[in-house]
């Protein structure tokens, strides 16, 4: 089912670029949509199966919408300690392991985190993506921003991550 979805998205995706639709530019669309999964059949999963589908649909705009809270929250936090007539900042590196077990769904986690203000995901070279090394601008707790990243972001995509691996 991945691989049909990767086929019908290259196929927009021309047809966007070229920006007329007719038989001819869907069928080349097509034709690299194909030719793009036979180059990269091994990198892209199977996903998941086509009953599952409108769940993990409904879960990433969920997860999509979700995120966008946490950076507009974040952005406001972030605002409020610029704002403030002294800056005193408590930042501090953590080592969180994660539980995600694709590279893919790690690097959607570190993206995450890099686009949240007053997070930064640093470093996952010599753990293999399974230790992420992520500074925190300001934090009174450090437990608690760890609670946190676990909570809102990192069990939403395991979430995922459930559906789309078999």
């Amino acid at each position: 089912m991945n691989r049909l979805l990767m086929v019908l998205g290259v196929a927009a995706g021309w047809i966007g670029i070229r920006a007329r639709f007719d038989a001819g530019n869907l069928l080349v669309g097509v034709l690299l949509g194909i030719g793009v999964c036979v180059l990269l059949r091994r990198r892209v999963p199977a996903g998941p199966s086509l009953l599952l589908l409108p769940l993990f649909v409904y879960r990433s705009v969920v997860l999509f919408v979700w995120v966008i809270g946490e950076i507009v929250a974040s952005n406001v936090d972030q605002l409020m300690v610029v704002l403030r007539p002294r800056m005193r900042l408590q930042s501090c590196f953590i080592e969180l392991e994660t539980r995600l077990r694709t590279p893919e769904m790690r690097a959607v986690f570190g993206v995450t985190l890099s686009m949240t203000p007053m997070t930064n995901f640093c470093d996952d070279r010599q753990t293999q993506g399974r230790v992420l090394l992520i500074h925190i601008l300001d934090t009174d707790d450090v437990d608690r921003s760890i609670h946190r990243i676990r909570h809102s972001l990192e069990e939403p995509l395991l979430a995922l991550e459930r559906l789309w691996l078999p």
